[in-house]
């Protein structure tokens, strides 16, 4: 299976977007980033379009959407992961059945899925922003 995740900061870096799952039932009443299934038709980065449109009611180009790593669980699945500066991917948001509020990303909510802390650490990275722009730009 592949997953999708997304980051969505404040253009200052200071504030992340977080939701609290609902389901499924081992994520149930703990803050993540939105995010959920790659269908078998897309692929991730369209997945994250359609996703963040889901959760949040806001829609966001494609070319917003930086996809900065993709992470192998022990049963095999991969998770992308996304992250965007964009404000308007922030603006007027609305949260579906699962409720979205903007954390400090030095304030992380609790309780949150256990790897919370080091994706949103990684995702402002700025190695990791370097090796993404390098390895965009190399022959």
């Amino acid at each position: 299976m592949q997953y999708v995740i997304g980051f969505a900061f404040t253009p200052s870096q200071g504030r992340v977007l977080l939701q609290r799952k609902s389901k499924p039932p081992e994520l149930a009443g703990l803050w993540s980033a939105p995010g959920g299934k790659v269908e078998g038709y897309e692929t991730p980065r369209n997945a994250m379009v359609r996703e963040w449109f889901e959760e949040t009611s806001v829609a966001a180009d494609a070319d917003v959407w930086d996809h900065f790593a993709v992470i192998t669980t022990a049963k095999g699945d991969e998770i992308h992961a996304f992250r965007t500066w964009e404000e308007q991917v922030l603006m007027n948001f609305a949260a579906t059945d699962e409720p979205l509020a903007l954390f400090g990303v030095q304030a992380l909510p609790l309780p949150r899925v256990h790897d919370l802390g080091w994706l949103v650490g990684m995702a402002l990275d700025v190695d990791v922003i370097a090796a993404r722009v390098t390895s965009r730009f190399s022959l």
